[in-house]
């Protein structure tokens, strides 16, 4: 009887091991050899599962914006409607949720600039991370929890700068912004 392997599985142990590479190590260095050597795998499995480590990247950042994701909804699904959901989805966003993941989201973003599939896998990532945030900011609004003086595009908007730059600025210098 042939053996059932958990691909999926599998590609995430990868991204897993990817993050912590990138930590250790920095995404300049970070190969598929290295993430095979960190993560005890031999490189013709990893190679199986990533042509290079775009891919790798590429899938790591996909699985840190749906693990993002799963986690909120979780979280949100015991909660009042309103700013309670919202506030539980910002905070999920933080980069102390995230782990060495935030790390790994600024590597992901060096190499998004320069790389087809990755910037569209950002964007894809980003367009599901707003849809998730701006439906929790329509419930605080609507719910009376919030006033907002600015359209919700503008105040999503602003509201993903200032996690963007919350989460690169802890990355860089995490004992000057600590988790509370």
């Amino acid at each position: 009887m042939p053996k059932i392997v958990d691909h999926e599985s599998r590609r995430k142990m990868g991204a897993k091991v990817a993050f912590e590479t990138m930590e250790a190590i920095g995404p300049e260095r970070t190969s598929i050899r290295e993430i095979s050597r960190r993560g005890g795998f031999s490189h013709s499995l990893l190679s199986h599962y990533f042509r290079d480590s775009n891919e790798v990247f590429g899938f790591a950042y996909r699985y840190l914006t749906e693990s993002m994701l799963e986690r909120t909804g979780a979280r949100v699904s015991s909660l009042p409607r309103g700013f309670d959901r919202l506030h539980a989805a910002l905070d999920e966003s933080c980069p102390y949720r995230l782990g060495v993941g935030a790390v790994a989201t600024l590597s992901f973003w060096v190499h998004a600039v320069g790389n087809k599939h990755n910037l569209l896998m950002q964007k894809r990532s980003y367009g599901l991370w707003r849809k998730c945030l701006r439906k929790y900011m329509i419930e605080a609004i609507e719910e009376g929890h919030m006033v907002p003086q600015l359209k919700i595009d503008d105040l999503l908007n602003l509201t993903v700068m200032f996690l963007d730059g919350l989460c690169v600025a802890a990355s860089l210098e995490p004992k000057r912004w600590p988790r509370h």
